[in-house]
């Protein structure tokens, strides 16, 4: 019977960080490789410690390759930091406490689509401005003043639709897409994956894309270059899923099952 007592050792950690750590939306695999670096830094009284890629997937039990992408994931979000004394040495890994610094997925997603449509909004109004207030005479600028005010409102209020629409479609067609393209080592195409290609993976749930995208980066072949981003979510997955692993088993070779045909023609419903 396990009798875990904290005198044989425990991790100190600010409240105020845990609570935040468990409202930030990460996947399974980013908050168990967070976890184990609060474990071998707060739970040893340092700040930072050395970390291997090997010796934190042995700690984790997931593949070296995922701890690396995970890595670079938690980096790029700024939860934690990862610098090198020198090429020879492992990274050194700390978190960042000041969970404000930290950006999230869905904060980045939000940032970049108001980004877009802010600027459109400007763009298209200094240009309405500029081409009306040229084009009439000094002498009608009232009326120049309520055309101009007009297009204006009625731009802003289109750009503002467009905005709505932009993200109900991101959200309606496959919530976590961004958080499966985060994880995928090849962000090539990003524009390319098609709205049905995306409602397909929506129907598959998460939880099955993100151990498809485990098992490619096990099995692929060092040698092998990485399909585009836009290959494998429009398609390049269904190999890779818990089905087809299955089928893989079952038979004992790669490809040659009886149902293959039908792998074929879902993925040719998912390329563009």
């Amino acid at each position: 019977m396990a009798n875990p007592q904290k005198e044989t050792g425990y991790t100190a950690i600010a409240n105020e960080l845990l609570e935040h750590i468990v409202q930030t939306k990460l996947n399974g695999t980013q908050f168990r490789v967070l976890l184990f670096v609060i474990r071998r830094t707060y739970g040893f009284q340092q700040k930072a410690a050395e970390l291997s890629l090997s010796f934190i997937a042995n700690g984790v039990g997931i593949h070296r390759n995922s701890v690396h992408t995970t890595l670079k994931q938690l980096e790029a979000m700024q939860i934690i930091t990862i610098t090198h004394k020198a090429a020879t040495t492992p990274q050194k890994i700390a978190v960042e406490k000041d969970y404000q610094k930290w950006i999230t997925v869905n904060a980045a997603v939000h940032k970049s689509v108001d980004s877009t449509v802010n600027q459109s909004i400007d763009s298209t109004v200094n240009e309405s401005v500029d081409s009306n207030a040229a084009a009439v005479p000094e002498s009608i600028d009232s009326t120049v003043n309520q055309s101009v005010d007009r297009t204006v409102n009625e731009s802003v209020d289109q750009k503002r639709n467009r905005k709505r629409n932009i993200e109900k479609n991101i959200l309606c067609a496959c919530p976590f897409f961004e958080t499966l393209w985060a994880e995928y080592p090849n962000k090539k195409g990003k524009a390319k994956v098609t709205q049905k290609a995306m409602r397909e993976m929506n129907r598959l749930g998460y939880e099955k894309l993100h151990r498809a995208l485990e098992r490619y980066q096990a099995e692929k072949p060092a040698w092998q270059h990485w399909q585009n981003g836009s290959t494998f979510f429009n398609g390049g997955y269904l190999d890779y899923l818990d089905e087809s692993a299955g089928k893989e088993q079952t038979n004992g070779t790669t490809g040659t099952d009886d149902t293959s045909d039908d792998w074929k023609r879902l993925f040719e419903k998912c390329r563009i």
